[in-house]
């Protein structure tokens, strides 16, 4: 009998040393489920908000560069209106020619073209770098909203306080009122030029 009870012993010994070693394991699982959802939800928030910031700078930059070039136009225009302003006074008189009729020729300089260009392109430019700048921002907004809408990584995530930032202001499309009136309505008006406006 005793080797009855030392195999009945060893036998019990045995299931609760697995149903030790089984616990351990739901209890590894678990936590280490739980800590990689908060680790992802933390790795997701942070990188939408850096691509949130990075939006803002690249609109601040173009709009800067866009008003620093059309600045400096509107400097070389000034600058050319004076010199034609003092060229034709020092040629003419303050009050300028008095004859009925002038049989010349005159070279005066003209506002360079390439100035308005310059300024288109520096537009065009800083447009196609914020739209990639905002796409990466809503690529990466979209990443995070499908993980808080998975079943269980999604429960865990909102069982830890996600989202921590404000995911709707962080997410937010920069876009001019003519396009947010046109999604509005479902309408869009053609674009107009010069005087048209």
């Amino acid at each position: 009998m005793s080797n009855a009870k030392m195999s009945t012993g060893k036998l019990v010994a045995s299931i609760l040393g697995v149903i030790a070693v089984a616990l351990i394991l739901i209890v590894v699982v678990v936590v280490g489920t739980y800590t990689s959802a908060h680790d992802t939800a933390i790795e997701a928030e942070s990188q939408i908000t850096k691509l949130d910031k990075d939006s803002e700078n690249v609109l601040s930059t173009v709009t800067l560069s866009i008003q620093e070039t059309a600045g400096v136009a509107s400097m070389y225009a000034d600058d050319l209106k004076e010199t034609l302003r003092t060229t034709m006074q020092s040629r003419y008189g303050s009050e300028g020619s008095k004859a009925t009729m002038q049989w010349i020729q005159e070279h005066n300089p003209a506002l360079d073209s390439k100035l308005y260009l310059k300024i288109q392109n520096v537009i065009e430019g800083g447009r196609k770098e914020f739209q990639i700048a905002q796409s990466r921002k809503l690529e990466s907004c979209q990443t995070y909203e499908k993980m808080r809408g998975y079943f269980w990584r999604g429960k865990l995530i909102a069982m830890q306080g996600f989202p921590k930032i404000d995911i709707v202001k962080s997410c937010q499309v920069v876009s001019d009122a003519g396009t947010q009136e046109a999604f509005k309505t479902g309408k869009q008006e053609p674009t107009k030029f010069g005087k048209q406006q």
